[in-house]
């Protein structure tokens, strides 16, 4: 708006009104009224050019904060979006782990009775035990990737963060 206004003509009043430019050869003077006046209202004409071009240039630069305006929107959305996807995907996960970690503790105990029975060796029960840990470790791995993406969530909403 202000490199808009530049196109139509302007003067300024003083405090002294222009009485320096009493006299007539005065009136031409740079602090005359007439002189300020009639600069003020030809100077758009003259510099029609130079007010066009900087003109666009402005309009340029308020487009341009503009499209920089809808990146961070973008941005922003696209963060958020991939939090949540993140955060559902693991949860997901999360319930797969632990019916697997469920079923790797049952097949543990299990293998316990079969060794009471004399039924496998005590080899089979310690891999029967290692899969249920190694189970269970990534079901903390999975908790934490889940809490790592409700940070992100977090942090895309705009919380504080110091």
């Amino acid at each position: 708006n202000v490199a808009r206004s530049n196109f139509y003509p302007s003067f300024k009043i003083t405090a002294t009104g222009g009485l320096q430019s009493i006299d007539l050869k005065e009136w031409f003077s740079v602090n005359s009224l007439f002189a300020n006046v009639l600069t003020g209202l030809t100077q758009p004409l003259f510099n029609q050019r130079q007010i066009r071009t900087r003109y666009e240039i402005n309009k340029a630069y308020q487009e341009q904060a503009y499209v920089e305006f809808e990146q961070s929107l973008v941005d922003a959305s696209r963060e958020v979006s991939d939090a949540l996807a993140r955060y559902n995907n693991e949860t997901k996960k999360l319930a797969i782990r632990e019916k697997q970690v469920d079923a790797l503790k049952k097949a543990a105990d299990y293998s316990d009775e079969l060794l009471d029975y004399g039924l496998v060796n005590y080899l089979e029960v310690l891999t029967a035990k290692d899969n249920a840990l190694n189970s269970e470790l990534n079901l903390i791995d999975n908790r934490y990737r889940q809490f790592e993406a409700v940070i992100d969530l977090y942090k895309a909403l705009g919380g504080g963060w110091r």
